[in-house]
C-alpha cells in the first residue's frame, strides 16, 4: 500500500465521504480516492485505535484489490496508454 500512496498522481485527492465516527479510542473514516470531478479509483474504510493521544494501530478496508486499483490509477492518470504498466 505504501507504494501505491507514494506513486499517486499529484491531481489525485483522498476525501471523506461523511463525517468520521469514534467512541471509546475507536474512530473510523470512509473516504475515495481520485480526480476531484472524476469518479473514484477507489473507495474504503479506515479504522483506528487511539490511545492516549496517537494512533495505536490503523486497519484500511477497501474492496479494491491492490493490482485493480493500480491499473485504474494508470488509466486515470494517463501512464501506460501505450500498452505499458510502468510509468
Amino acid at each position: 500500500m505504501t507504494e501505491l500512496l507514494a506513486d499517486l498522481p499529484e491531481a489525485f485527492l483522498f476525501t471523506a465521504q461523511r463525517a468520521g465516527a469514534g467512541h471509546h479510542g475507536l474512530g473510523r473514516l470512509q473516504w475515495r480516492l481520485g480526480l476531484p470531478d472524476g469518479p473514484p479509483v477507489a473507495t474504503g474504510t479506515d479504522v483506528a485505535h487511539v490511545e492516549d493521544g496517537p494512533i495505536r494501530s490503523l486497519h484500511v478496508i477497501s474492496p479494491e484489490p491492490p493490482l485493480l486499483l493500480s491499473l485504474r490509477m494508470i488509466r486515470v492518470s494517463g501512464r501506460g496508454s501505450k500498452g505499458g504498466l510502468g510509468k
